[in-house]
C-alpha cells in the first residue's frame, strides 16, 4: 500500500488552534477546533476558498484556560485555498447542534443544513435546521423546521425554479402513514422537505418501507426530478433481509416514479453517490463498524430497476475500511474517502479508481493520532483533492482539512 507519512504538526495555541505541514505529494493538512470535539462534515468550493460545516463545541473559559461550559453547535468555517480561515460561525442554541451540508449561491451566500435539539431537559427532539450566510459569515436567517417525532437533514439541492429541496430522516409518520399515502408506517423514513429563498417550509414527503429508512443524499436525477440514496433494513425482496441500499426517484413534484433496492445477504450501508452522464456510481459499506467490513462500489445503467453494470468490494490490505464520500477526478477516475481500521484507532483513507470502478491505485492513507475520518471531498477547480473530516490532538477531536494533487 502507498502511504503519505503521518503529517507532523505545527501548531499555533490560541483559544484556536490552526496547524499544518506542507510534506511530499504536494499534501496539505490542516486542523481547527478548541477543546472536547470538533468534526467536519461538508466541503464546498466559493470561488477560490473553501466552505467547511460540521459540529464545533463552543467552549466558555474563565480564569485563563478553566474551561466553564460547552454547548455543542453548527460550525461554519470559511477558508481560503491555502486552509488558513478567514472567519468562522457557531450558530445554534444551548443543545447539541450540527451542520451535515452547505452549498454557495450564485450571490455567494451560503445555505447550510443539519439539525437542532430542542425541547426540555427530560424531552428533547430534533428539528431540520437551516442557517442562511453571508460570503462573509454575517447570518442572514435562520429556520427551525419540525413537528412531530424528529427531523434531521443530510443534504440540500438548488430546485430549477428556485428555492431548495432538502433531503433526510423522519420518524414523524411512522404511525400515520395515512397523511404520506407512499409511505408505509416504517420506524423512520427518507424525508424530501421542500423550502423557498427565505426558509419557509412550502411541502414535505416521506418514503420507506416498514423499518428504518436512512436517507444519505438527494441528487438531480438524470433527465429531471430527484433521485435519494439511503439505506433500508426492511426489504420485501427475497434474500434481502438486512441493511440494503435504496434508490428512490421522484418528480419534480415529490412524486415517486420508481425505487430499486441493491443488496445480497450482507449487510450494506449506503454512502454516496454520484450521477454520470449514462447512470450513477454508488459508494457503500459492507458490514457493521463493529466488525471487520469492506468498501464497495456500484455502477448502475440509467435505468435503476436493471441489475447493476458492476460491482465491486475492496479489501484494503486487510485492514477494517469504511467510505463516506464520493466525487469525481478527472479522465473517468473516482475518489473516495473514508477510514482504514478501528472507530477508536483508524487513518484517514482516500481510494481512487476509474470509471469501471476498478482500483487504479493503492489507496492514500494519512493521519494523525486517534481516529482519522474523511467525511467529505471535492475536486478543486486548481488541481487538488480537497477532504474534510476529523482528528485527533491531545485527546480531543479537531475538524481537519486535507488537500493533494491529484
Amino acid at each position: 500500500m502507498k502511504r503519505i507519512a503521518i503529517l507532523y504538526i505545527i501548531i499555533t495555541v490560541t483559544f484556536f488552534i490552526s496547524c499544518e505541514r506542507e510534506e511530499s505529494y504536494n499534501t496539505l493538512l490542516k486542523l481547527y477546533g478548541d477543546a472536547y470535539e470538533d468534526i467536519a462534515v461538508s466541503i464546498t468550493a466559493a470561488e477560490s476558498d473553501f466552505i467547511i460545516s460540521g459540529l464545533r463545541t463552543v467552549i466558555s473559559r474563565r480564569d485563563g484556560n478553566y474551561i466553564e461550559s460547552s454547548v455543542r453547535n453548527m460550525g461554519i468555517i470559511r477558508a481560503g485555498g491555502d486552509g488558513f480561515q478567514k472567519w468562522e460561525i457557531t450558530p445554534g442554541g444551548e443543545r447539541s447542534d450540527m451542520a451535515n451540508k452547505s452549498i454557495v449561491l450564485a450571490s455567494g451566500d451560503i445555505i447550510t443544513v443539519g439539525y437542532a435539539t430542542r425541547g426540555t431537559a427530560s424531552s428533547t427532539h430534533t428539528d431540520i435546521y437551516v442557517v442562511k450566510t453571508s460570503s462573509e459569515g454575517t447570518v442572514i436567517w435562520e429556520s427551525f423546521i419540525g413537528g412531530n417525532g424528529n427531523q434531521t437533514a443530510c443534504d440540500i439541492i438548488l430546485k430549477p425554479a428556485g428555492g431548495y429541496m432538502i433531503s433526510g430522516v423522519t420518524d414523524a409518520y411512522r404511525a400515520e402513514s395515512g397523511s404520506f399515502p407512499e409511505n408505509i408506517s416504517g420506524m423512520k423514513d427518507f424525508f424530501l422537505l421542500e423550502i423557498d429563498e427565505s426558509g419557509d417550509s412550502l411541502t414535505s414527503y416521506a418514503y420507506g418501507y416498514g423499518g428504518n429508512d436512512i436517507c444519505k443524499a438527494v441528487k438531480r436525477d438524470i433527465g429531471g426530478g430527484y433521485i435519494m440514496y439511503g439505506t433500508t433494513d426492511n426489504s420485501s425482496e427475497p434474500g434481502l433481509d438486512k441493511n440494503n441500499m435504496l434508490l428512490i426517484r421522484l418528480n419534480e413534484d415529490g412524486s415517486n416514479r420508481g425505487a430499486a433496492i441493491f443488496g445480497s445477504q450482507n449487510d450494506e450501508y449506503a454512502a454516496d453517490i454520484e450521477i454520470m452522464p449514462n447512470g450513477y456510481l454508488i459508494a457503500y459499506n459492507v458490514g457493521k463498524d463493529t466488525e471487520y467490513n469492506q468498501i464497495g462500489l456500484i455502477r448502475l445503467s440509467a435505468d435503476i430497476q436493471e441489475p447493476p453494470v458492476i460491482k465491486r468490494e475492496f479489501d484494503i490490505s486487510g485492514l477494517s475500511s469504511k467510505v463516506n464520500a464520493l466525487c469525481p477526478g478527472v479522465g473517468g477516475t473516482y475518489y473516495l474517502g473514508g477510514r482504514a481500521g478501528t472507530e477508536s484507532s483508524s487513518e484517514m483513507l482516500i481510494v481512487k479508481v476509474d470509471s469501471d470502478a476498478e482500483l487504479m491505485e493503492a489507496p492514500f492513507i494519512s493521519g494523525g493520532t486517534g481516529a482519522q475520518e474523511i467525511f467529505d471531498l471535492i475536486r478543486s477547480s486548481t488541481g487538488f483533492i480537497v477532504a474534510v473530516g476529523k482528528t485527533g490532538y491531545e485527546n480531543n477531536t479537531m475538524m481537519c482539512l486535507l488537500k493533494f494533487k491529484y
